[in-house]
């Protein structure tokens, strides 16, 4: 395991950089993946009278279709989080999740940080305490600009390297 990394707050990422990575994955990825199995259902029931993807227009109050795009959201941040620390989004913006103590975020965490993310008006929580939301508070994780955190990174093995020598 690595040793522990002193996260101070020029190394997390900022609020402009949380927003588009939100904006990204959540509002065009999420959306989009929602939508093209809407169609998709739509298609096959058409063309296959197979109903069962069937979840109807992106439409206020069509509980199917809002379902749909939780458990979209909830694997496409699941996965993208537990296997790389980052989503396209934090590609793009060269920024990811990581523990408190800099090190990777287990299955466990990244499930509670996922399913925390579906805590209705969740996206508020960045104006009381930023650039943190509820869903980093209560997994107890970080999401850091990537170059600020090796800096951090290479700063704390030279501490340690110096105080080995010692």
């Amino acid at each position: 395991m690595d040793k522990p990394v002193n996260i101070t707050p020029p190394a997390l990422a900022p609020l402009s950089k949380r927003f588009l990575n939100f904006f990204i994955d959540t509002a065009i990825l999420c959306s989009m993946l929602t939508l093209g199995l809407s169609l998709l259902g739509d298609y096959l029931s058409k063309t296959y009278h197979f109903d069962g993807l069937v979840i109807g227009p992106p439409a206020f109050g069509n509980i199917k279709y809002t379902l749909a795009g939780t458990a979209i959201t909830i694997a496409y941040y699941g996965l993208f989080e537990t296997l790389l620390s980052r989503t396209p989004g934090k590609f793009i913006t060269d920024t990811r999740v990581v523990m408190s103590d800099g090190s990777k975020p287990g299955n466990n965490v990244i499930l509670i940080r996922t399913l925390c993310r579906q805590i209705p008006l969740q996206a508020l929580s960045f104006f009381f305490i930023p650039p943190m939301g509820f869903h980093d508070m209560l997994s107890k994780t970080l999401v850091v600009d990537n170059y600020a955190f090796e800096q951090a990174k290479q700063k704390n093995d030279a501490a340690h390297k110096s105080a080995d020598e010692l």
